[in-house]
C-alpha cells in the first residue's frame, strides 16, 4: 500500500512540475514580449522628442499660438508613451518574477520525486517485518492485558472495599 501510495505522490508530483515548466516558458516568452516591446517604445519616443525638436525650429513659419497647441499635444503624446514603458516595465519585472517562481518550484517538486523514489526503494528493500506500521502489537500481547484472572479482579474489589 505505502510503495502505490508513494508512486501516486510521484505522478502528481510530476504532473505539477510539467504544469510549472510551461508556466515557466509562457513567462519567458512574456519577458522577450516586454522586452521587444521596450525597444520599440523607446524608438516611438526618439521620433517625438525629434518632432518636438522640429517644432522649436519651424516656430519662426507659424504662428505661436500653433506652435504651443502642437508642442501641447506633443508633450501628451510623449507622457502616454513614459506612462506605456512605465507599464512595461512593471509586466517584465512580474514576469521574471513568475519566472523565478516557476523554476524554483520545479526544483522543488523534482527534489520531492527523488525522495518519493527513494522511499519506495527502501520500502520495498525492506523485510517484510519492518513494513508494518510502528506501534502495532503481536495479539498475543494485547490478549494477555485484556484478560485478568478471577482471583486478580476479586483482590482489586476487596482492595478497594478496605
Amino acid at each position: 500500500m505505502a510503495v502505490e501510495k508513494s508512486e501516486l505522490k510521484k505522478l502528481i508530483y510530476h504532473e505539477l512540475g510539467v504544469r510549472m515548466e510551461d508556466m515557466f516558458e509562457s513567462a519567458q516568452r512574456q519577458k522577450e514580449q516586454f522586452s521587444g516591446g521596450k525597444q520599440a517604445v523607446g524608438e516611438v519616443r526618439k521620433k517625438v522628442e525629434a518632432l518636438l525638436a522640429q517644432v522649436d525650429e519651424d516656430k519662426d513659419l507659424r504662428d505661436i499660438e500653433e506652435v504651443a497647441n502642437c508642442k501641447r499635444y506633443i508633450k501628451r503624446i510623449l507622457a502616454l508613451v513614459e506612462s506605456y514603458v512605465e507599464n512595461l516595465q512593471k509586466q517584465e519585472l512580474l514576469t521574471q518574477g513568475r519566472s523565478e517562481q516557476s523554476s524554483l518550484v520545479v526544483k522543488l517538486l523534482s527534489a520531492a520525486i527523488k525522495e518519493e523514489t527513494k522511499k519506495a526503494e527502501m520500502r520495498e528493500a525492506a523485510p517484510e517485518k519492518e513494513r508494518r506500521a510502528v506501534g502495532t502489537k503481536p495479539k498475543d500481547k494485547l490478549k494477555s492485558r485484556k484478560r485478568k484472572s478471577k482471583k486478580k479482579v476479586e483482590a482489586d474489589g476487596a482492595n478497594e472495599e478496605s
